[in-house]
């Protein structure tokens, strides 16, 4: 038995060494040596025996020659706990090899089959397909084996296909994991700092050239905004830091571009924020039902405010003007939530998803 252990061993280390990584990154082998692994845990989470004394960082992928584990998720000098791609806290952003449809998969706890998120209806994915990292946004090389697709449905109520897989790495077994990280040039590792400033320069330079467009579309087409819904749509991929900074920068150019008492555009901020969080008790921010309701909810709020400021300003709008006004936001939301979505999945996120 003993020696049968020994072989078995020796076969695991000879798959790890011939791993061949991506072009500009390198790896190294880490043991596990503890687990919490089960419906009791509260993150589905490994322990291996290297550290940032090795190199490690938070957010450094793991994985193994048959797929992706997960990443690193805290840090010490010579120990680091990773977060398995099982766990309900974990996304990653994928691609099917063969159609190259894009996705978000996420963990659903032990003994669940991941979910594969904001998969167009119209796409072309099937059962057995391969996903692999999208490498999207920048966490993970493109092209790492991740899941295998094992059920794809279509529900009348919803924006996206209900896909499901299974890892193709049993998480639950594992006693080897390769942690890879990036070069800055061949041979020379890029600090993690580093990374992080040059990711953080880039999703601000993003924001930037989004924010000036909205403006302009602002002066194209009176009474329409983009930034409630841009705002909305981060909330919807949970992508809570960015939105928080960004939203008193977007409020601070409504106000300064409108014509209404100030305060208008907390207000409407406020209120869209209200109707998604509320709509979110009963329906999934991905259902169609929930766009169209947040829509109409949408359409109603700004025609109320427009109301009520003209009221208080004393300025004479006609009635039909305000409800020409909450019919072109009604009719707008859904079709900005749409392009703002895929342009953010695409283009508009960091090197650190936040998962």
């Amino acid at each position: 038995m003993r020696l049968r252990e020994q072989a078995q061993t020796a076969v695991r280390l000879r798959e790890l060494m011939h791993f061949h990584p991506p072009p500009q990154w390198e790896f190294q082998g880490a043991d596990i040596i503890g687990s919490r692994v089960g419906p009791n845990a509260v993150l589905q989470t490994v322990l291996i025996n290297k550290g940032s004394r090795n190199g490690l960082s938070k957010d450094t992928p793991i994985l193994t020659p048959d797929g992706v584990v997960g990443r690193v998720n805290q840090v010490s000098s010579n120990f680091s706990t990773i977060l398995l791609l099982t766990d309900p806290n974990s996304s990653i952003p994928v691609r099917g090899r063969r159609t190259r449809t894009n996705g978000i998969i996420c963990g659903m706890g032990t003994g669940q089959h991941l979910q594969v998120k904001h998969v167009p209806q119209n796409s072309p994915l099937e059962d057995g397909e391969v996903l692999i990292t999208s490498g999207l946004a920048g966490l993970f090389p493109e092209g790492l084996p991740v899941a295998q697709v094992t059920q794809v449905s279509i529900s009348d109520l919803s924006l996206f296909k209900e896909v499901q897989a299974r890892p193709l790495v049993n998480v639950e077994r594992l006693e080897e994991v390769l942690a890879i990280q990036k070069l800055s040039a061949p041979g020379l590792r890029a600090s993690p700092r580093a990374m992080r400033r040059e990711s953080g320069m880039r999703i601000v330079l993003w924001w930037f050239f989004f924010t000036a467009l909205c403006i302009w579309v602002h002066s194209l087409i009176q009474g329409i905004d983009c930034f409630g819904p841009a705002l909305l749509v981060l909330l919807h991929l949970k992508r809570i830091k960015e939105a928080a900074w960004l939203t008193p920068v977007w409020i601070l150019i409504n106000e300064g571009s409108g014509s209404l008492a100030f305060g208008l555009s907390v207000l409407w901020i406020g209120g869209l924020v209200l109707f998604f969080y509320l709509l979110c008790q009963y329906l999934s921010s991905s259902n169609l039902l929930f766009l169209l309701s947040l829509s109409l909810l949408a359409g109603a709020w700004s025609s109320t405010l427009v109301r009520l400021m003209a009221t208080l300003q004393e300025l004479n709008i006609p009635n039909h003007e305000i409800l020409i006004l909450g019919v072109k936001t009604a009719v707008a939301f859904p079709i900005l939530w749409a392009g703002m979505l895929a342009a953010f999945q695409r283009w508009g996120q960091s090197d650190h998803v936040s998962s």
